[in-house]
């Protein structure tokens, strides 16, 4: 008997599966669409910086009062105006999310969200930012921020310090 409540109740429960299944499936091609999205506006991003350091170096280059990179402290990694400091920090986002830097200093925005330094995304889901920051600051304070659009969370724990005449990497870990 095709008619019979429970045949009806058990085609009705099978379309619904079927209905669940297809939605599910159009959701995880969304996300793997979005995701893929997310990949390419990073990488474009990434070509872009790429794009704009070169030219600055390039007309840094050309500036006369900027030194030429033959003047450059190879092994110290600093001008004479102030020490490179790369800051690393490995995190997973999620989609639309970016990582920034933010401190106690003029190069790192003196705590001010709106002037965070970018951070580039790299494999392995390390987040790195080079900032020239001058020896005589002295111990510079700092932390990470994750950003989504215009909301922002902040990195807890303690600050992180950074002594400026100390030149070189500095590898975090997020203090979640």
């Amino acid at each position: 008997p095709e008619c019979s409540p429970g045949h009806k109740l058990a085609a009705k429960q099978r379309s619904y599966k079927e209905k669940y299944a297809e939605v599910m499936h159009k959701r995880q091609v969304n996300m793997y669409e979005r995701a893929w999205d997310e990949a390419i506006r990073r990488e474009k991003e990434m070509c872009s910086k790429a794009a704009k350091e070169a030219q600055e170096a390039k007309e840094a280059k050309d500036a006369k009062d900027v030194k030429e990179p033959k003047e450059l402290q190879a092994n110290a990694g600093e001008w004479s105006g102030g020490a490179f400091h790369t800051f690393m920090v490995p995190y997973s986002t999620s989609f639309g999310q970016d990582l920034f830097l933010v401190g106690s200093c003029e190069e790192l925005g003196c705590w001010d969200v709106i002037r965070k330094v970018p951070m580039g995304w790299t494999e392995g889901n390390v987040w790195t930012a080079k900032v020239s920051i001058p020896k005589e600051r002295g111990a510079v304070e700092y932390k990470y921020i994750v950003a989504q659009g215009d909301r922002v969370t902040w990195e807890s724990g303690t600050n992180h310090v950074l002594e400026a005449c100390e030149v070189g990497q500095r590898r975090d870990r997020w203090q979640g």
